[in-house]
């Protein structure tokens, strides 16, 4: 009689995880370039284009990794940027802001920390700069702010190290609440295997407590990283460590390939398969016994149309390709 109750339970906690984790996810994210061989003008439409499939497919929620990337300013004062325009007629769409991001931010991080707390120093006065132009004159309503710094758990370890990005991430959401307390503040956390994943969620979940940043954790499984078994136990840790309500999955949605061309080979980040893509939500589920509520990126999840430049999709299909994900 014992032995069938528990076998009543089991069945029934597996009926509830399966059902928890059948909910889609209804946010996607966006990398903004100024694609070179493309005009302001096909940006804008081909940006549209995206925007309009992510809404037919129940997106609800755009963010923006960035909105300053080095010099460039997708939405400064004095020019109306193919983004801005873009943004700016999305009706339906919550949109949340990533601030600025620095091109040396990885390379800053293989410097001594003195360096590397002046190069954080920089980063925090160009977020702070970025978030009250954005108050000026962002064309829809802030449903958060997003620091593109993703923090991984390789660069952390030491105490020293993790003073340093208690102190930045603390002094970053200060200042930004100074500015509008209303605002929640997301930053992005992603693992390659290279330390213990219960300190890693540890860690990330400290600077939580002090800070009230909401984590939005990256699969990795979208590049040769880290196998599936190593995944699972990041993802636990982290799902049995910090609070529910204070991160977010990000299921990458691309399949990392070297095109090889007549100038050598290049990396492309392409679609995944559907059958990849379903496997990867399904190492969420088994180890979180959650769905991932974002998707990476919107370039992969919406198709592109014919333009001036080969599509995503016809340079991906490109015979003479080395595949660098193993589960496609």
């Amino acid at each position: 009689m014992r032995r069938i109750v528990l076998l009543c339970l089991f069945f029934v906690c597996f009926n509830t995880r399966a059902i928890t984790c059948e909910h889609q996810p209804n946010s996607v994210f966006f990398q903004p370039w100024n694609t070179p061989n493309l005009t302001q003008e096909q940006r804008q439409q081909l940006f549209a284009h995206q925007l309009a499939y992510a809404t037919r497919n129940g997106y609800q929620e755009i963010i923006l990794q960035w909105t300053k990337y080095g010099e460039v300013n997708f939405f400064s004062d004095d020019q109306v940027s193919w983004l801005y325009s873009s943004i700016a007629k999305t009706q339906t769409l919550k949109v949340v802001y990533g601030l600025y991001m620095s091109p040396d931010f990885f390379a800053d991080l293989n410097k001594s920390d003195q360096l590397l707390a002046s190069s954080l120093a920089t980063i925090r006065s160009h977020h702070h700069q970025q978030a009250k132009q954005l108050l000026r004159n962002a064309p829809s309503a802030i449903d958060a702010w997003y620091l593109p710094e993703e923090i991984d758990d390789l660069n952390w370890h030491t105490p020293q190290r993790q003073t340093l990005l208690k102190r930045h991430l603390t002094q970053v959401v200060d200042d930004l609440h100074q500015l509008n307390a209303r605002i929640p503040v997301y930053v992005s956390a992603f693992f390659g295997g290279k330390g213990d994943p219960e300190q890693f969620a540890q860690l990330l979940n400290e600077l939580h407590q002090s800070t009230g940043v909401t984590w939005l954790i990256q699969d990795g499984l979208g590049v040769h990283r880290t196998d599936a078994i190593d995944t699972k136990k990041y993802l636990a840790a982290i799902a049995q460590t910090i609070p529910a309500q204070s991160w977010r999955g990000v299921l990458e949605i691309f399949s990392e390939k070297k095109i090889l061309t007549a100038s050598g080979a290049e990396t492309e980040y392409c679609p995944a398969s559907k059958a990849s893509i379903k496997k990867r939500a399904i190492v969420w589920c088994h180890a979180t016994g959650l769905s991932p509520t974002i998707v990476f990126s919107l370039n992969q999840l919406a198709p592109e149309f014919e333009g001036a430049a080969p599509t995503k999709q016809e340079r991906c299909a490109l015979s003479s390709t080395l595949l660098l994900n193993p589960d496609e």
